[in-house]
């Protein structure tokens, strides 16, 4: 959005569609003087408030715009124009400048990664100071993409100034199909990547044939939209291949949800809070001689989303003080709370501030995943109790089962209702580069529930991932006909209430719900599991190796002293004689009593022995650890070794020798394995071990015939009680793989609530049921992989 073209756009495109509302109410357009002297002040890199917009335009008391509102108050500048024109960047001359000089200048800003090459360009070149040039290569500017390419922002924006016309007028004038048709027109085989069709909805892509598509064409920037398209594709040319090309095309638009009088006055309100705090942001960015750009006026806004009081505002992870000259330093960054590289998550609820070495400690986790160990000098305690001073929508980011939770359950709803109303939007235009537009229309969301209950079929069952395809099938069968028949039914039950208001609207065809419920049980819902082992390979802290994997206290590693907040950890510390010191130092008991009393706890089961080493302290446990604080601090004594039980990945030295180890953080997948009995068994493959260059698992089980490699959400088709059922792996665990039934959505809330539990099998018991792995394709086939140890019986291809 920096281009001087993308601003330019931008600001004719609103500005002719401004509206003058005369005290009688009545609308008008501006005439062309009105509309270039309006234009001339953003495009000089002013704002324009309406109320300084009366006065220009010399308009009488009692007249108002249409664009004006409780939210919005005042037009946006020419935001590049406004940077660029200061005397310490480019100066006044950037409006002597010609269009393509303007379009050089910042697209050198945009690309040039070489700083010193950057530097040396802007005085050479551009006859630029050296103070000036380093102004300028540090200079932030508008950060987005436009929906239009370059070519068709340059077009529409001559047709926008050429005259006081609408944005879908200016279009059509500048040579395209329609404000929404950016295509070639041509009916392509299959559908093509979107953004070979959808050009006004990318941004900038290279045009370098050698590049992969997304690179090449652009992509759509909002990650949810992205992803559905490319479902689309892969659905529809699936179809295409099984059914050959289709002659009519019926989609459902998401139907908006309209709010009352109170609702729209929240929303309003919550829209001029917001416009006060910004503008509140923009004096403290200008008070502290800082850039007013969106990165520093997001950085304020997660800075005062740390917590209400400015003094308790602080990294969430260190816990060290934040202030707002800080915050606005390259000390401190903006960071994803759920990685978004696993996520695809951009907004605001999943964006904090924090310390930049702590970004790069965190790296691409989830916080439970970097500091959930509490390794390193952070404390998961204490990030816990600061992320409880965030918004709530940022605070459940911080569970250990954050990320979880996301993929499961799609969560944060706001911003994917937003997403399902654009993406309905916009697939029609896609699905026209495959069928005649003229055979692609869209039915309303409000009338697909109409049908469905009109014509009795059972009411959406959300744990219930079939619900979907009921849906589709009332969408498919409600072709112009069945438009035709509703038509004219709700007219003539024009006073009934709507519920009721398509009564008397018969099936379109007999016995359409009986059928519809049947072809309903046999449908096999698609799950993508993901196959590749990226993922975190081990936990950070370096564990030194005591002793083999499955011994006790195989490993060491050192905490803070400030980490013993309880007497429990005490049995932990390595060494009975710095043990036996610190219990003196919080229970006063002797020395001598205090060493027998740990020899006897070392011989008692764990909870046995928590609770006899309290029994000694007899100290709450603030007390305890101010009184073992202060132990620590007399001796000097800032870290301490503690003693675990671990499976450790070993590192060995050049000898071979091991000599520490780290804890593995993640599983790849399940391995199952033919035994030499005849019998399933599996073991747990870490994602460090799936990573590695050798061979994977044990070395006995490496000699057996591989059964499976089962990773999260493969599918399974399973015998049970002389009927076949298929389920998909949930997760993996030693000794067992948690599965649920293909259609079962939902899960988690439904186990808390106990109302739904998952099927738990271990590789034996999966024989048994003659399990085997199924892949099943975008529109529903089943095919059945083969399985070493089954009697062999072709089950070739299931279509359900």
């Amino acid at each position: 959005m920096a281009l001087p073209v993308a601003q330019h756009f931008r600001i004719f495109q609103e500005v002719n569609q401004l509206r003058v509302i005369t005290p009688e109410l009545h609308e008008r357009p501006l005439t062309p003087s009105e509309r270039d002297t309006i234009a001339g002040i953003l495009l000089s890199g002013k704002d324009l408030a309406f109320d300084s917009m009366r006065g220009k335009l010399k308009l009488a008391p009692g007249h108002a715009f249409n664009l004006e509102g409780a939210s919005r108050d005042r037009l946006k500048k020419d935001i590049t124009a406004a940077l660029l024109s200061k005397k310490e960047h480019f100066g006044p001359g950037w409006f002597q400048l010609s269009a393509e000089q303007q379009e050089r200048l910042v697209l050198l800003l945009l690309e040039e990664e070489n700083e010193d090459l950057l530097l040396q360009t802007l005085m050479d070149d551009w006859g630029l100071p050296e103070s000036q040039s380093r102004a300028l290569a540090a200079l932030d500017l508008p950060n987005g993409y436009s929906r239009l390419c370059r070519d068709a922002l340059t077009n529409v924006t001559a047709q926008l100034r050429a005259e006081v016309i609408p944005y879908s007028e200016a279009v059509v004038r500048a040579g395209y199909v329609s404000h929404s048709d950016f295509s070639t027109g041509e009916i392509h085989d299959r559908l093509p990547y979107y953004a070979i069709v959808l050009q006004r909805h990318v941004g900038f892509g290279t045009n370098h044939p050698a590049d992969r598509l997304e690179a090449r064409y652009g992509r759509i920037t909002n990650p949810t939209v992205h992803v559905a398209l490319n479902q689309v594709r892969r659905v529809v040319n699936e179809l295409i291949k099984d059914y050959g090309h289709p002659q009519q095309i019926i989609l459902e638009v998401a139907r908006d949800l309209k709010n009352g009088l109170q609702a729209r006055k929240e929303i309003q309100k919550r829209q001029e809070e917001q416009r006060k705090a910004n503008d509140r942001r923009r004096q403290d960015l200008e008070g502290l001689g800082e850039s007013v750009s969106a990165e520093n006026l997001m950085r304020l806004r997660l800075w005062e989303e740390l917590a209400a009081s400015p003094a308790e505002r602080r990294c969430p992870y260190t816990g060290e003080p934040l202030s707002m000259r800080q915050v606005l330093s390259s000390e401190v960054e903006i960071e994803h709370i759920l990685p978004f590289a696993r996520t695809l998550d951009d907004s605001p609820a999943n964006k904090t501030i924090c310390l930049r070495r702590a970004n790069r400690y965190k790296s691409n986790n989830t916080p439970f995943e970097a500091f959930g160990a509490s390794a390193d000098g952070y404390s998961w305690t204490s990030i816990l109790e600061r992320a409880a001073l965030m918004p709530a929508n940022k605070r459940k980011r911080f569970s250990e089962d954050a990320l979880l939770r996301y993929e499961e359950e799609g969560d944060f709803l706001d911003r994917q209702l937003v997403d399902t109303q654009y993406i309905s939007r916009i697939t029609k235009g896609y699905l026209c580069s495959v069928c005649d537009p003229r055979q692609v229309w869209v039915t309303p969301g409000r009338l697909t529930f109409l049908l469905a209950r009109n014509w009795g079929l059972p009411r959406k069952n959300r744990d219930d991932h079939r619900h979907h395809a009921q849906d589709a099938a009332v969408i498919g069968v409600t072709d112009r006909a069945i438009l035709q028949k509703a038509a004219r039914q709700s007219a003539l039950n024009i006073e009934q209430a709507a519920s009721r208001i398509l009564t008397g609207l018969e099936e379109p065809w007999p016995g359409f719900r009986g059928e519809l419920s049947t072809q309903l049980d046999q449908i096999i819902v698609s799950h993508k599991a993901d196959h590749g082992v990226a993922g975190r390979l081990h936990n950070d802290t370096a564990y030194g190796v005591l002793g083999e994997n499955g011994t006790l206290h195989n490993a060491q590693h050192r905490i803070p002293a400030a980490s013993l907040t309880e007497p429990a950890h005490l049995l932990a510390v390595k060494g009975i004689g710095l043990r036996a010191q610190m219990l003196r130092a919080v229970s006063d008991l002797p020395l001598a009593q205090c060493r027998a009393g740990l020899i006897e706890v070392a011989g008692l089961c764990e909870k046995e022995a928590k609770a006899r080493i309290k029994s000694l302290v007899q100290t709450p446990d603030k007390a305890f650890a101010q009184k073992l604080l202060d132990f620590c601090a007399r001796r000097s004594i800032r870290r301490v070794r503690i003693l675990e039980t671990l499976s450790l990945i070993p590192i060995q030295d050049k000898q071979g020798k091991v000599y520490k180890g780290f804890k593995g953080d993640s599983n790849a997948y399940y391995a199952i394995h033919l035994g030499a009995d005849g019998k399933w068994i599996g073991e747990i493959i870490s994602t460090f071990e799936a990573n590695g260059p050798g061979p994977q698992g044990s070395q006995t089980l490496q000699k057996l015939p591989l059964v499976a490699r089962l990773f999260r959400n493969d599918m399974l088709a399973i015998s049970e009680n002389g009927a076949q059922r298929f389920y998909y792996v949930v997760k993996i665990s030693e000794g067992k793989i948690v599965l649920a039934e293909h259609c079962e959505a939902n899960l988690r809330k439904r186990v808390e609530a106990k109302t739904f539990t998952y099927t738990t099998r271990s590789p034996a018991a999966l024989q048994k049921t003659r399990a085997c792995p199924i892949s099943v394709s975008p529109i529903g086939k089943v095919r059945y992989l083969e399985v070493p140890g089954h009697a062999t019986e072709d089950r070739g291809d299931c279509g359900r």
